[in-house]
């Protein structure tokens, strides 16, 4: 078992994922974890812009095991509102003095991407970083997280890349 970050992968316990609000750069407002498209949710933290590339090799590690790598979505990013087994989504979080410029940010990370997938598996929430910090009890918001979520329970939690993606894989399709 993983403790890189004071977290860990396996056993967490009753940890529970917090509600918390996001929108994807798609523009649609999403409840996580509730209201994403996945029974089992895989989520990955990041805080800080730099922790792209972490989120970038977890997304395609994750998909080259078949991970699903966007949920259902329309030509334009929307959700369609399907339901799937699991689903994996990008979670940027901004502290609350962002949330002013959210249409700037949230605009210009969306007119750089351009694509509907990926604009459809980004969910920004700002300054909600706190409820989630302290439910998970992540030490460190310089490494980013992957988070395995079913009904609001983390069935796993990984800090940092390279991380244990067979650990995350196997916990988001266990029944």
């Amino acid at each position: 078992m993983s403790t890189r970050g004071g977290s860990s992968t396996g056993d967490t316990g009753c940890v529970i994922f917090p509600d918390i609000d996001g929108r994807s750069l798609a523009g649609a407002d999403l409840a996580i974890p509730s209201g994403l498209a996945g029974h089992t949710n895989i989520l990955l933290l990041a805080f800080q812009q730099r922790q792209q590339r972490d989120i970038d090799a977890w997304i395609d590690a994750l998909g080259k095991r078949g991970i699903p790598t966007s949920p259902p979505h329309d030509a334009t990013g929307r959700p369609t509102g399907d339901r799937v087994p699991v689903v994996l989504y990008e979670i940027p979080m901004l502290g609350a003095k962002w949330q002013p410029f959210r249409g700037f940010i949230d605009g210009g990370m969306a007119s750089g991407i351009g694509v509907p997938s990926v604009l459809a598996r980004t969910v920004t929430a700002y300054g909600q970083i706190g409820p989630v910090e302290r439910s998970l009890r992540l030490t460190s918001r310089a490494q980013v997280y992957a988070v395995v979520v079913r009904d609001h329970q983390v069935l796993a939690l990984e800090p940092g890349w390279p991380g244990n993606v067979d650990a995350i894989v196997a916990a988001a399709l266990a029944q």
